[in-house]
């Protein structure tokens, strides 16, 4: 008798064990999920997909060293608040090849089987708080929890997503601060990219990627990289306010161009008071390299005027494109330096104009006449054309102001519209 009820005990125990071990999994399974990111990784869904017809913003990769790399964008459209579609568009077929959900895209690898993606979450939170927000949830709102405080950093995450397939990967993450940011700037081949992130403003580091070997490194150099040399090199500027070469595969680096030969280049072309601090490169586009123009960035930035003036490869050197040229926003030089195109702003307000300018001679047209929206036209060269932005659409016009052709919406969502 004593046996049978010691051995109901025991049973009777492992019973309750057994509901504890699973209770306890349970809360830990739940605990995770509130507790780790609120993230949806990304996706790619090839093929034909409808276009929403009522939305009320447009835009693309405008930033982006090369936003129309071979033949084909990523155009951005927003149907309501914080709701977006992204969708790939071929130029030339004049159609969309897909869409890319829960990401922004940042570059493609060269024969365009996958992209790099980024999404965006606050930073991790201290345990302390992970569990305030969680008895927050637990207790229905009941127990107050105090909002996070405006400014916080986020991270950056970045993915590898597959054309073909439309799976994702994850490929690395850096620190930037909440409403700021900075993209991951591809080589000539696109094969490599390099990111400063805003999170990165105060270190001596950058990130550097390489989409064929699919590594992600963070570099500890001091200095601000200003675009790639060719597929492998890129142009640094160090803290000394000169120019060196930093090797992506090697790690190791070369002088450029020093601060004493940019300063006596300008003093022989009669450019007075620019203080080296603020001269730095850019990079335009040519089809399969990058062309280096060198300025006073502060005053580009703010749309005023500074000299202008090309660096030439091998040697380096230095041609002075003009010792006083008028920048403007939204701008663009197009691959041979002959045109330069911009948004026009009137009274501190965007506008929806689009500019051309040539360069030699100085003369301005009106390509696009402003039409009274409140928006920059983001206009940008593709080949010896101009694509933009107008009314929530995409345009494509010659620089001669000639075959204004409408590109999105597609016509095939026009016509089932």
């Amino acid at each position: 008798m004593a046996a049978s009820t010691h051995a109901g005990a025991l049973q009777i125990m492992k019973k309750v064990a057994i509901a504890i071990a699973v209770l306890v999994a349970l809360f830990l399974g739940v605990l995770f999920i509130w507790l780790g990111p609120d993230t949806e990784g990304p996706k790619y869904i090839p093929g034909e997909v409808r276009v929403p017809a009522n939305y009320d913003y447009l835009g693309y990769e405008f930033m982006t060293p090369n936003p129309f790399h071979g033949g084909k964008m990523w155009v951005s459209i927003r149907v309501r608040t914080n709701h977006y579609h992204v969708f790939l568009y071929d130029l030339e077929q004049q159609k969309v090849l897909g869409e890319l959900k829960h990401a922004n895209p940042v570059f493609m690898n060269r024969e365009q089987t996958r992209v790099l993606c980024s999404t965006r979450e606050p930073a991790p939170a201290g345990l302390l708080t992970k569990f305030a927000q969680l008895l927050y949830k637990i207790t229905f709102r009941r127990i107050g929890l105090a909002s996070p405080a405006p400014g916080q950093g986020q991270t950056e995450r970045f993915w590898l997503v597959e054309l073909r397939s439309g799976s994702a990967s994850p490929f690395g993450s850096l620190p930037q601060f909440a409403g700021a940011g900075s993209s991951f700037v591809p080589s000539p081949d696109f094969r490599f990219g390099y990111n400063k992130p805003s999170g990165y403003v105060q270190q001596p580091s950058f990130a550097v990627c390489d989409l064929d070997h699919t590594t992600f490194k963070v570099v500890a150099l001091d200095g601000q990289p200003q675009g790639w040399w060719d597929n492998q090199h890129m142009v640094v500027k160090t803290p000394d306010h000169s120019f060196m070469l930093f090797d992506a595969v090697t790690g190791t680096t070369n002088g450029l161009l020093s601060a004493a030969q940019v300063q006596s280049f300008l003093e022989e072309a009669g450019v007075r008071e620019v203080k080296n601090s603020s001269i730095s490169l850019f990079r335009v586009w040519t089809g399969s390299s990058n062309q280096f123009y060198l300025t006073d960035a502060h005053q580009r930035w703010l749309a005023k005027e500074s000299f202008l003036a090309k660096l030439s490869s091998p040697g380096p050197g230095l041609e002075m494109v003009a010792p006083e040229f008028k920048f403007e926003w939204s701008d663009h030089l197009d691959s041979s330096g002959s045109y330069y195109v911009f948004s026009g702003r009137e009274s501190g307000q965007a506008s929806a104009a689009v500019f051309v300018r040539e360069v030699r001679t100085g003369d301005t047209r009106t390509l696009v006449p402003d039409n009274g929206e409140k928006r920059f036209s983001l206009p940008n060269f593709y080949g010896t054309d101009i694509i933009y932005v107008r009314s929530n659409r995409l345009w494509r016009v010659d620089v001669n102001g000639s075959g204004h052709t409408q590109l999105f919406p597609p016509v095939e969502s026009r016509k089932r519209d």
